[in-house]
């Protein structure tokens, strides 16, 4: 055993087979280890920290970022993880290509932006409101009553017909443009 009280320099290599323990501090241009390397205490790294291994790292505490992370695939663990912005103002998740968000509960309002949402292949609700005008290209099923506080209109050269009764409070009689055909 060798125990230095002053300073020591090497203008080589040190090369150790065991291992070093250091009380206070180590001051080095490059540190390379074969095995692991376990640090106590606080640590402030001034560099750029890479890892080029295929394992993984794992802290016990909490990881504070305060610029970026960036990975090929991010995956948050544990039943009723979260990803939280705390930050205020507008949070954004953006993609270049994509972005795939599988089956999720809503949590909140969607707002928009303007923007369509295409490509649904059915749209569901308990309970729904449309307060502008709401749009259907194609074929429309209502599985439930209907109430209108306007009117209804119907633009197209075909025809329109009705399953059950067709009841009017109105005493009015309709305008008629082309042939009426009432079928008992």
């Amino acid at each position: 055993m060798v125990t230095v009280t002053g300073s020591s320099s090497f203008a080589g290599s040190l090369n150790i087979s065991k291992s070093l323990t250091v009380t206070n501090s180590v001051t080095a241009g490059s540190l390379v280890t074969a095995g692991n390397l376990n640090v106590g205490g606080n640590q402030v790294l001034t560099g750029t920290f890479t890892g080029n291994s295929t394992g993984s790292n794992s802290f016990s505490g909490s990881l504070d970022i305060s610029k970026g992370l960036r990975s090929a695939s991010h995956t948050i663990t544990g039943s009723g993880s979260a990803l939280t912005f705390n930050g205020g103002g507008t949070n954004v998740i953006s993609s270049t290509g994509t972005l795939q968000i599988n089956a999720f509960t809503l949590g909140g309002d969607i707002t928009g932006n303007t923007k369509n949402i295409l490509g649904l292949n059915q749209l569901t609700s308990s309970i729904a409101s449309v307060s502008t005008n709401f749009e259907v290209g194609g074929y429309a099923s209502i599985g439930g009553n209907l109430t209108t506080k306007g009117t209804i209109v119907s633009s197209s050269t075909g025809s329109n017909s009705f399953q059950g009764s067709l009841n009017t409070t109105s005493a009015s009689t309709p305008p008629v443009t082309s042939p009426l055909s009432l079928n008992s």
